[in-house]
């Protein structure tokens, strides 16, 4: 009876051993059914992630494209600009020169033909002349011409001074607006003031 018993309680504790076994290898089923779900979204998010950095790389590249690009574009424009610097520089220096020779060409035409020109205006160009008359080398004789063109293209006569004759001033005027030659011009006015 005595073992009998024993045997009783050794089977209900094997059995009550049993029960927590399955009780706790049903609880690990179940924590490992979770971690196969966490496995699984992390994997997702681990999938999700590395398609992001790849399109990252795919769009760093892109813009490391455009950026050389970019500054090929800007290296080719810094070029153009020190091109165009340069031919302004050149310019800039022809035109000093040029300025000297005209200053040269003006006093020679004042010094030795008794021709001053002076501008009055933007368009408007005063041509002086003196040493016409023998015993008066100092009286002055003068025109002023409108350079601006008007809607028929032509120059005009502002003022003589002293007065010249209306009749020769146009004739003197429309040979002047048909050739542009001011030279010819000032030849013809200034025998006009010498008669």
């Amino acid at each position: 009876l005595q073992i009998k018993d024993s045997y009783l309680v050794k089977f209900n504790q094997l059995n009550s051993l049993n029960s927590t076994l399955l009780a706790r290898s049903n609880e690990l089923k179940r924590k490992q059914l979770d971690l196969l779900k966490s496995n699984e979204s992390d994997r997702q998010t681990y999938n999700n992630l590395n398609n992001k950095v790849s399109e990252l790389k795919e769009k760093e590249s892109y813009l490391n494209s455009q950026k050389q690009q970019q500054l090929n574009e800007i290296n080719k424009l810094n070029k153009e600009i020190d091109s165009i610097k340069s031919k302004l520089n050149d310019l800039n220096q022809n035109h000093k020169k040029n300025s000297s020779l005209d200053l040269t060409l003006l006093n020679y035409y004042q010094s030795f033909l008794g021709l001053k020109i002076n501008s009055t205006d933007n368009d408007i160009i005063s041509f002086i002349f003196f040493n016409l008359i023998e015993n008066d080398l100092d009286q002055n004789f003068a025109v002023v011409l409108d350079l601006s063109n008007d809607i028929n293209n032509s120059y005009k006569i502002v003022q003589t001074s002293p007065a010249l004759p209306e009749n020769e001033l146009a004739d003197i005027l429309l040979v002047l607006n048909k050739s542009r030659n001011i030279v010819l011009f000032l030849k013809n006015i200034r025998n006009l003031f010498i008669d």
